[in-house]
């Protein structure tokens, strides 16, 4: 009678446990490469930037000109008279990576100054 070869139970778990090992790096790859893609990182600092203005039309304790970091991105924060209105501002912020000098985006805002 003919003897038939195959795998042993040990040696189909071992080539398992490598399979699942090679998927999981993978998937961390992936996951950091989708994670610092250019349209998530877009998004976040425009949502940066409307808590930063939300927190400036709030707390109004800002300077004429500030400059906060936050996650590599830095975040120029100008705040403007209005011509002909003396209790409107335009805050203007732009952010830039600390890195390089080129604006990434900007926002610009116009909020009600409450003279005491």
């Amino acid at each position: 009678m003919a003897s038939l070869k195959g795998s042993s139970l040990v040696e189909v778990l071992i080539a398992m446990v490598i399979l699942l090992t090679v998927f999981a790096v993978g998937m961390l790859i992936f996951a950091n490469l989708t994670s610092s893609s250019p349209n998530s990182t877009r998004k976040t600092i425009a949502q940066q930037m409307q808590q930063l203005q939300a927190d400036w039309t709030v707390e109004e304790s800002f300077d004429a000109l500030t400059t906060i970091t936050v996650d590599s991105v830095e975040y120029q924060i100008q705040e403007e008279e209005v011509v002909g209105f003396a209790d409107l501002r335009k805050v203007t912020i732009y952010a830039r990576p600390i890195y390089a000098d080129n604006i990434i985006d900007s926002l610009a805002a116009y909020h009600l100054f409450k003279q005491q």
